[in-house]
């Protein structure tokens, strides 16, 4: 029966993993090698304009956050413009708010 090794037996924690170093190091000269900016250029000149498109939205998910998307209510019945968040407790947010006021007088 062969005994199972532990992690901190095999590699001291903090030394870096040999295999990954090589991995990352190839996977870098890949991207180097495909990537270099006269070659995106050219190929991305060369598609068609829907691939030219659909290339550049892909792209621009690892460019520009997402927003979440977030709902809200709004009293528009009158000149003032109330926008209630969701789980919005007002008589919880009232209590506290007096809360704090009462505080600081004090």
């Amino acid at each position: 029966m062969e005994k199972t090794l532990k992690h901190s037996e095999v590699r001291p924690f903090g030394m870096e993993d040999k295999e990954t170093k090589e991995i990352l190091e190839k996977f870098d000269d890949i991207l180097a090698e495909h990537l270099a900016p006269g070659k995106v250029a050219a190929t991305v000149a060369a598609m068609e304009p829907k691939e030219r498109l659909m290339f550049l939205s892909k792209l621009l998910d690892y460019a520009v956050p997402r927003l979440k998307q977030t709902d809200i209510e709004a009293d528009v019945g009158s000149d003032v413009i109330t926008v209630i968040p969701p789980n919005f407790d007002r008589a919880a947010r009232i209590k506290e708010l007096k809360q704090k006021l009462f505080e600081t007088d004090e």
